[in-house]
């Protein structure tokens, strides 16, 4: 499914009922049964799904590949650690048994609980300003890059909070452990989801990582809130690279009315679609700046290309979906928050 057709497919069906289905099936003001004790997965969800690129429709109907594309085709590298399934469990970690509590805070300003940014890490960090959310974010390692960017320039998105939850659990015989959930994510309809970002599905079949889970899962399920597994092999390296693209220009400057509104309404006159280098010499100018822009517009959510193959001038550029309420994410996170 592309990027035209994931939202083609939001704005014809009942987001909700679809989202609640694959947590668990419930419905509004009652608990989720326990049918999906690991949460969901980003292949469950079109609105979230990453865009993958296919070597069969790229070289469909005489399209020109870029030279990204040309490249020899290697198979996808595995993440450098692959914990072993059903690996001991770390001793110094309790296992929680029996009725679990949980207690959700969230950071005064609705900023991150916790930030592990220091030069001592064994992987790289970094930070980046995101619109969306309206302050810096500190992310770790590759893959909660690759789900940055992608929640920042997927239009479908309409906010986003990484480790923006502290949650305590403790069982009945007062075992505790604590959970940083490493993204709050709000989509199109005030959809909320919370989950962890690893390498590779491997990682969640770790006892510990299972445990904990599982335990979120729960604990959110009474929030009728699912709990996702993100995996950052959900991307290939094209549409990495697609995205990132559009991501790096997202600060490029443009104006409401002599840019925004001329574009939108060529894309209405035009039967809901026009090609990139259409828009381009609509905005006018030097054709990469105007493909800046465009770039900077979807991040603002006024417009949606296609990122499931490289940007070309044949790229089909549509308006952004209507984002159907927002901030359902800012108003969870403030009944948690410690200065509320």
């Amino acid at each position: 499914m592309n990027e035209m057709t994931r939202i083609d497919a939001v704005r014809g069906m009942d987001v909700h009922a679809r989202i609640r289905s694959a947590a668990g099936g419930f419905n509004e003001g009652e608990q989720a049964p326990p049918s999906r004790p690991r949460g969901v997965t980003a292949k469950e969800i079109p609105e979230l799904r990453p865009p993958r690129f296919e070597r069969k429709r790229a070289t469909a109907s005489g399209r020109i590949p870029t030279a990204r594309e040309c490249l020899p085709h290697r198979p996808p590298v595995g993440p450098r650690f692959s914990p072993v399934r059903g690996r001991r469990r770390d001793p110094s970690r309790p296992q929680l048994t029996g009725r679990i509590t949980t207690r959700m805070s969230a950071a005064p300003g609705l900023g991150q609980t916790r930030i592990n940014f220091n030069y001592g890490n064994h992987c790289t960090t970094s930070a980046d300003f995101l619109d969306k959310s309206g302050r810096q974010h500190f992310s770790e390692g590759p893959h909660e890059d690759s789900w940055k960017r992608w929640l920042t320039v997927n239009p479908c998105c309409t906010d986003v909070q990484f480790q923006p939850v502290k949650a305590d659990f403790e069982d009945q015989h007062g075992n505790r452990r604590t959970a940083y959930w490493d993204v709050g994510i709000e989509l199109l309809g005030s959809i909320l989801l919370f989950g962890e970002i690893k390498a590779d599905r491997s990682f969640f079949a770790t006892e510990d990582m299972d445990a904990v889970v599982r335990i979120s899962v729960a604990a959110l399920r009474e929030e009728n809130i699912a709990f996702v597994r993100l995996h950052g092999s959900d991307f290939d390296p094209i549409s990495a690279e697609t995205i990132k693209s559009v991501f790096d220009r997202r600060r490029t400057a443009f104006d409401n009315e002599a840019d925004v509104v001329p574009l939108k309404d060529t894309i209405d006159a035009s039967g809901g679609s026009i090609e990139l280098a259409d828009a381009c010499s609509i905005l006018g100018g030097h054709e990469a700046e105007a493909e800046a822009k465009l770039c900077a517009m979807m991040c603002a959510r006024h417009i949606s290309i296609d990122l499931d193959l490289p940007l070309t001038g044949g790229t089909l550029i549509r308006r952004a979906p209507s984002p159907m309420g927002h901030g359902a994410l800012r108003r969870f996170l403030t009944r948690f928050s410690e200065a509320a």
